[in-house]
């Protein structure tokens, strides 16, 4: 098994996942493009395939996401929350926390 050998290298009890970066348009207005990048620390490491998974998700999340959903004061706080959620629905609450490197709209 490639994960328990991985976990003896790494920080005990914790993974780091690298996402792919996520490039997609949104859903209102249609003509303004995302970019997204970010980091996931794991209590246990996660599979290539969950990590796919995970990316898949948060591609038809902002591909669904409208600009005015960002508004307010606890708009990031909401997303950071929501992407949170999203991605231990496919680690299997293996995911402790998310760090967003890079959230561009244009």
């Amino acid at each position: 098994d490639h994960g328990e050998a991985a976990a003896a290298g790494e920080h005990v009890g914790s993974a780091v996942i690298v996402l792919e970066p996520v490039v997609t348009n949104i859903a209102a207005p249609s003509d303004v493009w995302t970019r997204f990048e970010a980091v996931l620390k794991a209590s246990a490491p996660v599979g290539k395939e969950v990590a796919d998974l995970i990316h898949q998700d948060y591609m038809s999340f902002f591909h669904s996401m409208r600009l005015e959903d960002l508004e307010g004061a606890s708009s990031f706080l909401d997303l950071k929350a929501e992407l949170l959620s999203r991605a231990n629905a496919r680690a299997e609450g293996k995911i402790e926390s998310i760090y967003i490197k890079i959230l561009l709209f244009e």
